[in-house]
């Protein structure tokens, strides 16, 4: 749940069933009085079964609404607002006073950071290091297989413009001259 940019009296709603996937995304009106709705945050009451939605009002003043179905919604009453204080450490892009709090189990945690944090490359398939005698042909793979952190695989082409070529110092130029005359692309680098 989110407001609607913080400049209508809606929120933006849609269901999870793994906090990955979303669907049903919907747009509903949260109060009839046209206030605006600024940083929504809902808490779930088992006793009651009704969920509380907390939010700022463009007006100043800080409103609860409930549902029981995200259908209807109570009238909003005046309340102190309920979010609560972000304190952990969030990316340059976040904004603490967007961001939220909410519990999760270690395994909901694994999988959200598996899918949404940092994203890098952990194997190279395809591109291992090659000692080559002198006179001998080389050829570099035209693509190779890259595992990503959050378990995608995917291609990657132009190796051959990527690759570092090392030489024996003394024989530098003669090898230079060699593998550009070859063909060897002038991206790639010879050291």
């Amino acid at each position: 749940m989110a407001s609607v940019n913080n400049s209508k009296d809606q929120i933006f709603l849609c269901d999870a069933k793994d906090l990955i996937f979303f669907e049903n995304e919907r747009v509903l009106t949260l109060n009839k009085k046209g206030i605006v709705v600024k940083n929504s945050m809902v808490s779930y009451d088992s006793e009651n079964k009704m969920y509380h939605v907390y939010w700022k009002g463009g007006d100043g003043n800080s409103y609860l609404t409930t549902t029981e179905d995200f259908s209807s919604f109570s009238d909003p009453e005046k309340t102190e607002y309920q979010k609560e204080e972000v304190t952990a450490d969030l990316p340059a892009y976040a904004q603490k006073e967007e961001a939220a709090v909410f519990e999760l189990t270690q395994e909901e945690y694994d999988k959200i950071h598996k899918k949404y944090g940092k994203i890098e490359s952990v194997v190279v398939h395809g591109a291992e290091d090659r000692v080559i005698k002198e006179g001998e042909q080389v050829e570099l793979p035209k693509h190779v297989e890259v595992e990503y952190s959050d378990g995608s695989a995917a291609k990657m082409g132009g190796i051959a413009e990527k690759a570092v070529i090392k030489v024996p110092k003394t024989k530098y130029k003669k090898y230079k001259k060699l593998l550009r005359g070859k063909g060897l692309s002038k991206k790639a680098k010879i050291s």
